[in-house]
């Protein structure tokens, strides 16, 4: 799949692919139809926002090295 999300202030700014990915989850959170889709949006994003922590731990971790 390919995502292409543009920066939402015009900057022209990049985005990593982790902060798009935050962004269409968070999307998907207003989105819901109902309480239960709200629910599984919302485990849907804490477990991304919850790698995407670790990823950036892992990328610190690894420009050290």
């Amino acid at each position: 799949m390919i995502i292409f999300l543009k920066s939402l202030d015009g900057s022209g700014e990049k985005r990593s692919l982790q902060e798009k990915l935050v962004l269409i989850f968070k999307q998907r959170v207003e989105d819901a139809e109902d309480d239960e889709e709200r629910a599984r949006a919302k485990r849907d994003l804490a477990k991304l926002t919850r790698h995407s922590r670790s990823w950036k731990k892992s990328d610190k971790e690894s420009a050290v090295s």
